[in-house]
């Protein structure tokens, strides 16, 4: 039973894009952050925090466009 591959299939197919959007939110997200930091942009806790929602989102929004944002 453990060594069946379709046991783990995703017949939706829905996963995958969402794991992947997921991924490329928290790159920009982390990146943003970054280089707010590196180039002394964030001065707070709350910029830093709104820095990786804008990255975040941007990220998201790469993955989920295909770069066409």
């Amino acid at each position: 039973m453990a060594n069946n591959p379709i046991l783990y299939a995703d017949p939706d197919g829905k996963f995958i894009p969402l794991l992947a959007i997921g991924i490329g939110a928290f790159v920009g997200g982390t990146f943003n952050v970054v280089s707010h930091l590196a180039s002394g942009k964030a001065m707070s806790f709350r910029d830093g925090v709104v820095a990786f929602g804008i990255g975040a989102i941007a990220g998201g929004l790469g993955v989920a466009t295909a770069g066409s944002t």
